[in-house]
């Protein structure tokens, strides 16, 4: 059974990351699906036993990455109290793919390129993530 017979709820949404660490936290860059830090085939280990069948895309995420300010106060505001182990696994996650922190994370987007450059992006990373999600026999 392969994770597109197993379900959740009638449509998943399959992106992935990598990470960009800063002084106040880190950017979460979109990335092909496979090529960043989602452990997919964790993921399908724990869905496989308990569903049967899930729609699921494939959807690179945002056109401009997330900056997610962890490190500071503020960002925890009305968030619910967590374990630290749970942040500290969340945050080795990240550090096993995660990019320098010089690097330009700007998708073609940011760049103002033009329309074809930016289909082109696109495009490769459905391509990409598409030979992922097939190697792994889904």
């Amino acid at each position: 059974m392969s994770l597109f017979q197993i379900g959740l709820n009638p449509y998943g949404h399959l992106k992935d990351y990598r990470a960009q660490f800063t002084a106040d936290g880190f950017r979460l860059v979109r990335c092909a699906i496979g090529e960043g830090c989602v452990p997919f085939e964790e993921i399908e280990s724990v869905l496989l036993p308990h569903h049967r069948s899930l729609t699921a895309s494939l959807e690179p995420g945002a056109l401009e990455a997330r900056h997610v300010r962890a490190f500071t106060p503020e960002w925890w505001a009305g968030y619910a109290a967590r374990e630290a182990r749970e942040f500290a696994h969340a945050i080795g996650r990240l550090r096993s793919r995660s990019l320098d922190d010089s690097a330009d994370v700007r998708t073609p987007w940011e760049w103002h390129a033009s329309a074809d450059e930016i289909v082109s992006y696109e495009m490769d990373q459905i391509q990409r993530s598409a030979v992922f999600v097939h190697q792994l026999g889904w």
